[in-house]
Parts: structure tokens; sequence; C-alpha cells
């Protein structure tokens, strides 16, 4: 899912099929994103952001659920810089993809993620994630065993 590829992608697909190491995507499209984090803690999550927010402040620092530091690189993140949060449609980073091999669950990876980068405890980040889910946010859902839009903590 997600946006066709861009010609630049595509050049980067070859060069890496080549074996040129400079063809590598980035490892998560924050690495591509020129927003910038801020250490101050969020208090809401929300799916857009509010207006006169800081066009160069990190979505997730303005308390989006961004999904663009647990999703593979490679698209040089038109969404994040438009203002819009990534929603994973790139899959999971290698990193989230080790964690998913050994049991642990895609959303369950994001909400821990996203709890430590907004300083917000866990069990709060959980239940706005779900708020968001029944409002319609599409936060992809890359587990082993997929059933609708459930949160799989256990």
């Amino acid at each position: 899912p997600g946006c066709p590829p861009n010609p630049e992608l595509l050049l980067l697909l070859i060069a890496e099929l080549m074996g040129d190491p400079a063809g590598k995507a980035k490892l998560i499209v924050c690495a591509e994103c020129a927003r910038k984090p801020s250490k101050d803690p969020v208090g809401l999550f929300q799916i857009s952001p509010l207006p006169g927010a800081d066009p160069g402040k990190c979505l997730t620092s303005l308390g989006l659920a961004c999904m663009g530091f647990v999703t593979k690189g490679g698209c040089g993140a038109p969404c994040t810089s438009n203002g819009t949060p990534c929603w994973g449609c790139r899959g999971p980073s290698l990193p989230v993809m080790k964690k998913i091999a050994v049991g642990e669950y895609y959303e369950e990876v994001f909400v821990k993620g996203l709890s430590q980068r907004c300083k917000v405890e866990e069990a709060s980040t959980k239940a706005q994630v779900r708020v968001l889910r029944r409002q319609g946010h599409a936060l992809y859902d890359f587990d082993h065993e997929t059933s609708g839009n459930a949160m799989r903590y256990r």
C-alpha cells in the first residue's frame, strides 16, 4: 500500500541490485524527514496537526501518531514533509521485523516506541491509539497473525 514508487526510488533499487552500497535506502522514514523532534512531552495524540503548528517540528513531537520511526525508509518522506503522519505503508523497518520474528506484535512495538519518544506512559499511549483506530486512523498492521484492527497486547 502507499504511493507508487517515484523515479528516485527505482534508481535506488537498480543501484542496490547492482551491488552499489550507496544505493541503500535509509533504515527508517524518520531518517529521511527534515522535521526535528523536540524533548517536550506530548499530552494527547491526534490525527492531524493543530492550526499554527511549527512546520519544522517532528510530527510525533506535535502529538501525531506518526509511524515513521517503525517504517522502512526509502520513500524520501513525502508525507511527513507535507505535514501528514507516516502511516507505515512501506512496511516495518528491519529492526521491527526482527522483533516480529521473535513473537512481538507490530502495534505493541509501535506503542512502546511512541511512548518512549513522547514521554507518555505506555497505558495512556495504548488507550489513545485505540481511540485513533476507532476514529478511522489507518495504522497498518504487519503482524504475522493479522485479524483486523484489534490491539494485540497480552
